[in-house]
């Protein structure tokens, strides 16, 4: 079954959330979900998903980030929020699909492990996922012998870090020499998720580097 449904996402991955988180979808998803969805699955080690506020960005990583480990694609999965509370959210909601969501019991049963927490949890096939806020420290991630793998940015920007240029380059520099070292895995994956809140701010900067894939969405 496992394998059937790693195929499924490899191939299909709307249609795998379509099945797996059914009640989280009662409105016809956009088109441009399906190229969100294959973003995150994709080989492409490196993601940035500019869409406008109200674009369910978050709540498809949501779903991601349930996916990815408890498929075993991600060891170590990190999120990093704009806040420890705003991360924290994503987490809960994550932990609510793994509780409650009627699918992943058909096919897995009770997937809980040791740690679950509301900063950590660590799933029944050992993988783990945690989260950070952004001015947090990247030190001590490390699960196992198992280093940070799969890292989800998830809007890190407020409205106060895109008010100056300076204010925009700080973000821009703790990414590049502080988070993105810190996800250290060999064939690590990065997923970058947020707003154009300036044109000089993180998400369209990024969008421009020739090593991250972009996908924007600028309207429904």
């Amino acid at each position: 079954m496992l394998e059937k449904i790693v195929q499924l996402i490899a191939t299909d991955p709307f249609m795998a959330h379509e099945i797996f988180f059914e009640k989280r979808h009662p409105q016809e998803s956009a088109p441009f979900h399906r190229s969100m969805l294959k973003d995150w699955y994709s080989a492409d080690p490196k993601v940035v998903q500019a869409v406008f506020r109200g674009g369910a960005k978050s709540t498809i990583g949501e779903e991601a980030a349930t996916l990815i480990p408890l498929l075993g694609i991600s060891k170590n999965f990190v999120i990093v929020g704009s806040s420890e509370p705003r991360a924290k959210e994503r987490l809960e909601a994550i932990k609510h699909e793994y509780e409650y969501n009627e699918c992943i019991h058909e096919i897995f049963g009770d997937v809980r492990g040791p740690t679950w927490g509301a900063t950590k949890v660590v799933l029944k096939n050992h993988s783990c996922l945690q989260v950070l806020g952004w001015d947090q420290s990247m030190r001590g991630i490390k699960h196992y012998d198992w280093r940070p793998d799969f890292l989800w940015i998830d809007d890190p920007e407020d409205d106060d870090d895109v008010n100056t240029p300076e204010a925009r380059l700080k973000v821009i520099k703790r990414l590049l020499s502080v988070v993105i070292p810190a996800v250290d895995a060999p064939n690590r994956k990065m997923r970058v998720t947020g707003s154009v809140l300036d044109n000089s701010s993180l998400v369209p900067t990024l969008a421009s580097l020739p090593d991250w894939r972009p996908l924007i969405v600028t309207g429904k």
